[in-house]
This record gives C-alpha cells, sequence and structure tokens, in this order.
C-alpha cells in the first residue's frame, strides 16, 4: 500500500514523461515508446488522478490533446475544439461504455444505433471551404491550436481542392485522418536507401511517415510521399442543411467529392459494435493501411447534445484499440545463423514479452546495416513490433533506458558453421557465405527440407545420415539422393552424439528470415504450447525424430553403468534399414506437384504459395518459364514471391538439377514424376460453390474419423488453403479432441469454428453431389 506521499510523486513523474512522450509523437514525428506504453501510463496517471482530484497539475495530458505544434509552422486556431476519443480495450469496457450511452438516454442498449468505421493510424486534419474551394487544412495541435498546413494539404491527390454537385455549401468544415497507403511507405523507405545507404533514416510505421510529410516546411517535399485522407467528421456547414445522422453526413461529404471510408456502417446495439470489431480483426491485415482500432459513435446527431462530453472527449463516441502490436523488452543476445542460401541472418534473443496476443522471444535484425542504422547493442531496451503474423522485428531502441552496461554487436568474420570466408554482393544487404555445397549448414538444410514429410517425405533420411552421406561425397544436391544404391546406404556410419555435429550450430528453433524459404514458417505456438516463435521452414525437431524413427539401425543402445556414461559405437545403416530407405525414395518419385515445388526450397515459397502455383501451372517447366508479370497476376503471390521464384529458375546450376530429377530412369535420370495438381474444368465447376473454397482453414486437435493430413488433402481439393497458424486471415478453424492454444485464439479473435461431426456432414453432402 503506498503513502499519499509517494502517490504525488508518481503522479508529477507521470506528467513529466507523458508529457515528453506527447512531444516526441506529435511535435518530433518520432516517439520513442510504443502507443501501448503511452495508453498504460495514461491510464495509471487517470487512476491516479481520480484518487486525489484537487492534486492534479495544471499540465497534466489529461486536460488536453496532442503537442503545442511546430515552431516553425504557422499556428491556426480552431474554431470547434479537435477533440480526440477516450479508448477502450476489452470487451468488458466496452459493454461499459454502451450501458452508460444507454442509460444517458434511457433507453435498451438495442435500440441504441451506432455508427463504426476503422481508427486510422495517421496524423488528424481539418479542412475548411469556403463556396466550395479549399482555403484551410490545419493538424490537431492541442485541440485548440494547430498548424496551418494548406499548402501541403493541397499536394495530397485525393483532397479536392473544390468541391462537385448542385448542393455546397457557403462553408464547410470536414475533418479526418492523414495516413500513407503500405505501399507508399515502403515507397518512401526506399528512396531514403537508395538516396542515404546506410545511414538512411527510415521511418519507423506509415504514421510516423504520414505526419512526417505532412507537415514538411516545404511542400514540395510533402508532395514527394505520397498521402491519403478520408474524411470522418462533418464539423460545420452553413448554406445546406445536414442530415441528422452521422453516417448520412458523411455520405453527404462523400457527395461533394470528399474521400470517405469504405468499411464504416451502422447497426444497433452492441451485438453489432461485437460483430464489426471482429471482422475489422480478421480482415485487419488485409487492408492496403494502417488502423489500430475501431471508432464508434452514436449515429444520431441529436443525441450528441443530450450525451454531451466530459473535460477531453465525447460521450457519444469511443475507440476500441486492437491489441498492441509494439511493446519494450530486453535484448539479451544475438546469434548468427547460416541459412540454405548462406545469409548470415542476426537472430535477437529477447526477454520474452507477449505483441499483439502472441509470445515473442526471438526477433530478426535482418543485416549489419540494419544493426548500424539501429545502433542497437547487446541489452539494450528495444521496441519490438509484430504486425498480423509476420516475423517480429526490432523497430528501435529505447536509448534513454542504457545503464552502460550495454556491448556492441560484433558481426563474424567469417561462416559461423564452416569458417569460410563471407562476402557481400555490391546491390545486396546480406552477408553470405563463400562456402556453398561444402558449408554443411547450406547444403544439409535444403536437403533436410527437400526430404521433410511435407515436401518429399522420405523417411529414415534424418539429418544425421544426410550429414554423414554429405560427409561420404555421397549427395552433393538434392537429385544424389534418388542415385543412391543399397551399397551405398547401408554402410554410412551414422553420427552419434559423442561425434563432433558441426552442423547442429543451425537448428530447428533458428530464425532465418532473410533466408526462410516459407511465408507460412511463422507460427504462433511450440510444439509444447510455450507460444514462442519457431521461425525456421526447416523439418521440425518433432519431424525429424520421427524421420530418424522410421530407420532400423544396428548396435546398442548408449546408457548408464554405475552412473558412469558408456562411450558409444559408430553404427552403420545396415541392408534392412536402406532397403526401405531406398523404398521411401522410391516412393517419393510420383509425389503430387505442391509438394515437388515447396521441396526445391525456393525463398518465401511455403506450403501454401506452392499449392497455389500448382494449382496454377500444369507442369514444372511451364512455372519455370514464367515471368513475373504472370505470376504477379496471380491471387497472393506478391512482388518478392514472384521475384524469388523467377531468380530461382533462372539458375543455371538449379536447371540442371532439376532436368535431372524430372529425367527418366532408363535415361540415366532421376526419374521423378510429380502428379498434377492443377484441376481441369470439371473439377473446377465441383468445388466452386462449396463452403471451402478459397478460404483459408487451421486444423486443431484429434479427429477420430482420420488422420490430419488426409483432412488437409480433402479441403486442398475443395480449394482450400490449409495454414497451421491462426491468424486474422483465418476463416474457419476446425477442431478435434483436445484443441489446444489455436482454438483458444480463434474465439478471441472471432474466427468461425467447426466441429468434426459439422465437417463430416458437410463433406457427406459435398461426396453425395
Amino acid at each position: 500500500m503506498t503513502t499519499r506521499t509517494e502517490d504525488l510523486k508518481e503522479m508529477k513523474e507521470l506528467v513529466a514523461l507523458l508529457n515528453r512522450y506527447a512531444d516526441e509523437y506529435y511535435n518530433q514525428d518520432n516517439p520513442s515508446v510504443p502507443d501501448a506504453e503511452y495508453d498504460r501510463l495514461y491510464r495509471r496517471l487517470k487512476e491516479l488522478e481520480k484518487q486525489y482530484p484537487e492534486d492534479v497539475q495544471p499540465d497534466s495530458p489529461t486536460h488536453r490533446v496532442g503537442g503545442s505544434g511546430k515552431a516553425d509552422l504557422e499556428k491556426f486556431e480552431h474554431k470547434i475544439p479537435m477533440l480526440s476519443l477516450d479508448n477502450v480495450f476489452n470487451d468488458d469496457e466496452l459493454s461499459d461504455f454502451v450501458n452508460r450511452v444507454a442509460g444517458g438516454l434511457s433507453r435498451d442498449e438495442r435500440e441504441v444505433e451506432f455508427c463504426a468505421e476503422p481508427k486510422l493510424d495517421g496524423l488528424a486534419l481539418s479542412l475548411i471551404y469556403q463556396n466550395g474551394v479549399l482555403i484551410t487544412a490545419a493538424t490537431r495541435g492541442n485541440g485548440r491550436i494547430g498548424e496551418n498546413v494548406t499548402a501541403q494539404a493541397k499536394t495530397i491527390k485525393n483532397i479536392p481542392l473544390s468541391l462537385k454537385g448542385d448542393r455546397i455549401p457557403s462553408y464547410l468544415e470536414v475533418r479526418g485522418e492523414v495516413f500513407m497507403l503500405h505501399k507508399d511507405f515502403e515507397a518512401a523507405n526506399e528512396f531514403f536507401r537508395k538516396r542515404d545507404g546506410v545511414k538512411a533514416k527510415l521511418y519507423a510505421n506509415p504514421r510516423n511517415a504520414a505526419a512526417g510529410a505532412l507537415r514538411q516546411t516545404d511542400p514540395a517535399e510533402t508532395a514527394k510521399r505520397k498521402l491519403t485522407f478520408n474524411a470522418y467528421f462533418v464539423t460545420e456547414c452553413v448554406g445546406v442543411e445536414l442530415p441528422d445522422t452521422h453516417y448520412d453526413r458523411l455520405m453527404f461529404a462523400a457527395s461533394l467529392g470528399l474521400p470517405v471510408n469504405r468499411e464504416i456502417k451502422f447497426g444497433k446495439g452492441i451485438a453489432f459494435l461485437r460483430e464489426y470489431f471482429a471482422d475489422m480483426q480478421n480482415r485487419r491485415m488485409d487492408l492496403d493501411y494502417d488502423i489500430d482500432g475501431i471508432v464508434y459513435k452514436v449515429n444520431s446527431t441529436a443525441l450528441w447534445d443530450v450525451l454531451g462530453f466530459v473535460s477531453r472527449a465525447p460521450r457519444f463516441a469511443i475507440a476500441h484499440k486492437f491489441p498492441a502490436q509494439e511493446q519494450i523488452t530486453t535484448l539479451n543476445a544475438v546469434d548468427f545463423q547460416v541459412g540454405r542460401t548462406g545469409a548470415i541472418t542476426p537472430v535477437a534473443r529477447l526477454e520474452p514479452v507477449q505483441v499483439a496476443g502472441v509470445t515473442v522471444s526471438n526477433a530478426t535484425l535482418h543485416n549489419v546495416d540494419e544493426i548500424e542504422r539501429l545502433g542497437v547493442k547487446i541489452h539494450d531496451r528495444v521496441v519490438i513490433r509484430r504486425a498480423g503474423d509476420v516475423i517480429p522485428q526490432v523497430m528501435r531502441v529505447v536509448t534513454e533506458a542504457r545503464t552502460g552496461n550495454e556491448k556492441d554487436i560484433v558481426f563474424p568474420t567469417c561462416c559461423p558453421v564452416c569458417g569460410s570466408a563471407l562476402e557481400r554482393m555490391p546491390d545486396e544487404a546480406v552477408i553470405r557465405c563463400t562456402g556453398g555445397l561444402s558449408c554443411k549448414a547450406q547444403l544439409k538444410e535444403s536437403i533436410c527440407h527437400f526430404v521433410s514429410n511435407k515436401a518429399m517425405d522420405i523417411r529414415g533420411l534424418g539429418d544425421r545420415n544426410i550429414e554423414s552421406m554429405i560427409d561420404l561425397g555421397l549427395i552433393n544436391a538434392v537429385n544424389d539422393i534418388y542415385h543412391l544404391t543399397l551399397e551405398d546406404i547401408k554402410n554410412v556410419s551414422q553420427k552419434t552424439d559423442d561425434e563432433p555435429n558441426d552442423g547442429d550450430s543451425v537448428n530447428a528453433d533458428s530464425v532465418n528470415a532473410g533466408d526462410a524459404s516459407s511465408e507460412d514458417s511463422v507460427s504462433g505456438q511450440t510444439p509444447d504450447g510455450t507460444g514462442m516463435f519457431d521461425m525456421f521452414d526447416m523439418p521440425a525437431s518433432a519431424e525429424k525424430k520421427e524421420a530418424e524413427k522410421a530407420a532400423e539401425t544396428a548396435g546398442d543402445e548408449s546408457g548408464e553403468e554405475n552412473g558412469t556414461r558408456r562411450a558409444k559405437k559408430a553404427k552403420i545403416i545396415g541392408e534392412k534399414a536402406a532397403v526401405k530407405i531406398l523404398a521411401s525414395i522410391d516412393d517419393s518419385r510420383t509425389r503430387p506437384f505442391n509438394r515437388f515445388i515447396y521441396a526445391l526450397g525456393i525463398r518465401e515459397v511455403g506450403e501454401n504459395t506452392a499449392m497455389i502455383l500448382a494449382r496454377e501451372f500444369e507442369n514444372i517447366y511451364e512455372l519455370m518459364s514464367a515471368d513475373t508479370d504472370r505470376l504477379l497476376s496471380i491471387k497472393d503471390i506478391g512482388e518478392v514471391s514472384a521475384r524469388h521464384i523467377v531468380n530461382f529458375f533462372r539458375e543455371k546450376h538449379n536447371q540442371i538439377i532439376i532436368d535431372d530429377l524430372l529425367k527418366s530412369q532408363l535415361l540415366g535420370g532421376s526419374g521423378v514424376i510429380p502428379q498434377k495438381v492443377k484441376p481441369d474444368e470439371a473439377d473446377l465447376e465441383r468445388i466452386k460453390d462449396n463452403p471451402f473454397n478459397h478460404k483459408t482453414i487451421v486444423l486443431t486437435g484429434t479427429l477420430a474419423s482420420m488422420k490430419r493430413d488426409e483432412l488437409k488433402a480433402i479441403l486442398q481439393g475443395y480449394g482450400a488453403t490449409v495454414s497451421g497458424s491462426v491468424s486474422a486471415k483465418t476463416h474457419l478453424v476446425i477442431a478435434g479432441e483436445a484443441a489446444g492454444s489455436k482454438l483458444d485464439k480463434a474465439v478471441k479473435l472471432g474466427v468461425q469454428v467447426m466441429g468434426e461431426d459439422e465437417l463430416l456432414k458437410i463433406l457427406g453432402e459435398l461426396e453425395s453431389l
């Protein structure tokens, strides 16, 4: 229990700290802490001020909105103050808001109509039109005094300089948000990278980019950074009578040519708000822009006066924030890992922290340029960002938290796996090992990936057997697997735990962000349910053990004798196990086309992307001849994936290996014949109207009627994409017995959940058609 003196001291410290953070956010466009941290401190301050109302400081941020404005921009006094909104962060707080509104109106909450709209993550802007012509644009500033940015706003192409239509007001003020589309944000940072190189100061996120661009003193600089505006409020209108609902007023603004967000909807009661929130949260990552929550307003403008205002916000509106995508944690160490293409990736090992509902303990640092740009050190307090289900990133360092115990991150001078020299191509940020096929990290992992059960599924070739075969020169590329003989395999000595195993430095829980071959490689849960990120797309440790278990080995097991560990003896695979391995190799020659594509290990091509490509192309040679434009015409294939695919098939070495894989055994080739996946016209007609077509589905738990892989194949046959983790993009979760964290996350996100009985009923109906 704290004393009054201690509480008042904390209040004073919080006011000073929050005012500094607000200045960084509003005036410098360079916040040092994420929104979640600011919100946490702000809520604590409000709790203390509620407890000691007589001691509230005059400069408390609870009395005002925003910052004081840049000194070098002309001040503008708002005729009507630009207030901000109070926030809610969970369903209980939303219920409290709805009940307060319903109580204030003496109505049942189911009778209250609300308007819901995305909370755009940008900078608030007021536009004033006189006789249909834009005369003033001003930022919020502190709510009363903002900044005149008329010249800058005129460079925003979707802001009309003059209104259209036959009902143009003599005076109109609308307020909205200036933000930056994802594509424009990426283009802006790419411009700085090319212009300034390693020393480029990049925008941390689209919100900072938009704020910085709008508040450039030179409008020409604003014009270089493409901005977008959406109106969300009609403040004042003279000469034309406004409609009596918020939604209709926005539609009136849209009729005048002002851009209004298309996601705005209205409906009654908390049930509508919950449904809208869940829908937008599910589709959040599919939008072309960032949103950090939803704004709800009572739709009837006549009721706004009835409900009134509190000191800094209206009672008729609230912002419902999404879980924080940024958090602060400590960088404990940095590991350097080698991927299949030799890329050396620095991986930050973090103090575990919850970000957007997932525990994060690893984050990519990308490359040496990124380390230098961030100025990050070991033991630094850092801001971690995870937008949706992408790999977490270190966004910035909280430099004021440094204690003097921080240590520089030293990049290795040679490959940490094979000791070969490192090289960096002129046009690449990535540093790579020059060892090539001689580097076990690259060769071993590419072959492990090729034989894994989600790729060619060759049982018995565990990572240790593969490593032994590489050491013996039996395997120098993936096609060599199909040229192995019984004599080759049976006499291979298996590595044991007592033998040196250089390849173990690249492990299954590593992060190869710059080198991973799968967009599906990020999962929110590990097999033990800890929620740590497994961001490496090689066979997981459980899969490796399963593969090794399939090979019978000769010799005694190691054990303990009188408390002393016995020395392990080298064991050979043996003829019996070798026969099984050869049979598995032979079976793998007729795997489906999608698994063959996935097995090749193309960067950014995971299981789902491989299935998309297999459904699109008849065979590998048709895919190999596709150019970037052809690939980009396919739904869900992005520019990065398309570039990696084209570059992979352009390499002569890869072409030679693929030719050998597909060449007939009679002609000395490997004899691999990938089975066609692309549906014909009859198949397309059959699956087009089924409930699984074009849906992203996640399987969890144990099904009594079939194995998970069997169901996965069935669902893919009906046009579904089966993912390994629940995210905002998930349409359906099929839950069997003992469903775990995936089911919990689906319920939390409002994703549809289907049980086994309902699933079998639907599948039975589809089979009967």
